[in-house]
Parts: C-alpha cells; sequence; structure tokens
C-alpha cells in the first residue's frame, strides 16, 4: 500500500512530500560511507543526521515522486569534489534535503531521514517505508556495524539497482524534479568544497574516528 510521506525541513521553510512513498517502490538504506559522513559533518549537524556508526538512514526513490511546495528559493547544493555526487540541503537551516546524480536523466534521487516528517505523516517511518532493506559501506563506520552489514556495495546488489533505474528511466521517472530546472541543471549553483575543506573534514570521519574517541 502507497501513502504520501510529508518533507519538512529543520525550520519548516521548505515543505513538500514523496508521493507515492512504500517499500516496494522505494530503497531504504543506511549508508556508513566516508562520504555520507563529510556532507553530515559540513553541514554542522551530523549528531542528528547520522546514528552511532555513522550511518545515514536514506529512502531511495526517484525524483519523478518528490516534490516541494514551498521554500524551494531556501534549496542549496553542495558538491564534495567537482565530480561529486549533487546534495541538496536547507540554506535555512542546513537540514539536507536530497542526493541526486550528476545526470539528470539518471531516475535516482535519495532522501534521508532528516527531511522526512513522519509526525506529520502520523506513522512511524517503518510503516510508512518500510525496514532497513541494507546496510552498506561498513567499511566506513565509525563503530562496529550492525550485522548483516555490506563491507562495500556488492556486484548483486549494483546490478540490481541498474536494472531498477533501467526501469524507471523507461517510466520517466526522472522527471519532474523538483532539484533541477527545465535544463537539468541544478536549481542553485552548486558551490564545490576545496581539496583542503574536504581532507579536514573526511579526517574526521570513518574508523579513524573511531580510533580517537575515548
Amino acid at each position: 500500500m502507497s501513502s504520501s510521506v510529508p518533507l519538512a525541513c529543520g525550520c519548516g521553510k521548505i515543505r513538500g512530500a514523496i508521493e507515492p512513498a512504500s517499500p516496494s517502490i522505494g530503497r531504504r538504506v543506511v549508508c556508513m560511507c566516508i562520504d555520507c559522513q563529510t556532507f553530515a559533518r559540513w553541514l554542522g549537524n551530523e549528531d542528528a543526521i547520522l546514528d552511532e556508526v555513522g550511518g545515514t538512514d536514506i529512502y531511495q526513490t526517484t525524483p519523478s515522486r518528490v516534490r516541494i511546495e514551498h521554500g524551494r528559493e531556501h534549496i542549496r547544493c553542495v558538491r564534495l569534489s567537482p565530480k561529486g555526487t549533487y546534495r541538496f540541503y536547507a540554506g535555512c537551516c542546513r537540514t539536507p534535503l536530497a542526493n541526486q546524480a550528476v545526470s539528470p536523466g539518471i531516475p535516482f534521487c535519495g532522501i534521508p531521514h532528516r527531511f522526512m516528517d513522519h509526525d506529520g505523516a502520523g506513522v512511524s517511518r517503518d510503516d510508512a517505508i518500510g525496514p532497513v532493506r541494507a546496510r552498506v559501506q561498513a567499511k566506513g563506520a565509525t563503530g562496529p556495524a550492525p550485522e548483516g552489514s555490506h563491507h562495500e556495495i556488492g556486484k548483486l546488489y549494483l546490478a540490481g539497482a541498474a536494472a531498477g533505474l533501467l526501469w524507471d528511466r523507461l517510466r520517466g521517472g526522472h522527471r519532474p524534479n523538483a532539484f533541477r530546472a527545465d535544463d537539468g541543471s541544478p536549481i542553485a549553483e552548486p558551490e564545490i568544497l576545496s581539496k583542503e575543506e574536504r581532507s579536514g573534514l573526511r579526517a574526521q570521519c570513518g574508523p579513524r574516528r573511531a580510533a580517537v574517541l575515548p
């Protein structure tokens, strides 16, 4: 059964919805990669975004199912490197909003849990988007990853994801895209972190962070 999941940034200026949303038409994963941790630390809100081992709870869906109803002017974009993923966030309160591939033709949109307003939906996260289906990139975990976590993203997982993306593309899932202009470019000019800034943040992430904790 599909439903609508309200979206709201931390201060409430940006609002929207994922519609429809359900475990059968999206995938809920926890990513423990260094890049997701770096993004959270750059936002300055890592304690609210990351779990106890550095994972980010993300619902993977298509851009066509995500709409922004209010506050589009507050959306900002950053890339951790010149070739990095587009990472959208709220300029008003630095809530992470969405991760998207660089190509506008790829029908992928990862929505971090901090942008999902489950209180507004009146249902739990598990009921709205299902349980976590995979915990990936455990090599970046800041502590012992939960049992069953994948050290890296395996070939079988990638093959399944590629097939899903192809099917979603054939069905037009790459548009409309609330985070892109008509020409496919991000609605906000991406800020690109310098190598020095990125390196400084990355040094505070992953197993190296766990090694210095008391």
